[in-house]
């Protein structure tokens, strides 16, 4: 679990590295994609390479504690929730729960 990228809750990229999340700053001249810490306190930052797969700069200065497995995770579900409850609105909520914890 080193690296991974997901759909946060707000339906955007996130990157996720040591247990760090991560949002999409911007993309450089050089194709480069900047994530910034989602912790608006923190200075952290990594940059990736334009398909994503490969980390060029890496400044790991967190001001905070990682997030733990599970709460990564729970995050991971409810967003999977939340895009499933938009495309069918038919579906009742205990439904879409119990499908997605099923995976």
């Amino acid at each position: 679990m080193e690296l991974y990228i997901t759909i946060s809750s707000k339906q955007k990229l996130c990157l996720v590295f040591r247990y760090f999340k991560n949002h999409v700053s911007r993309t450089l001249v050089s194709g480069d994609i900047s994530w910034r810490c989602v912790k608006k306190t923190c200075s952290s930052y990594v940059k990736t390479n334009s398909s994503k797969t490969k980390l060029t700069e890496i400044k790991d200065s967190h001001t905070h504690d990682p997030e733990t497995e599970e709460s990564l995770n729970l995050l991971d579900v409810q967003g999977r929730c939340k895009r499933k409850a938009c495309e069918d609105l038919t579906l009742r909520p205990s439904k879409i729960i119990r499908t997605e914890l099923s995976i």
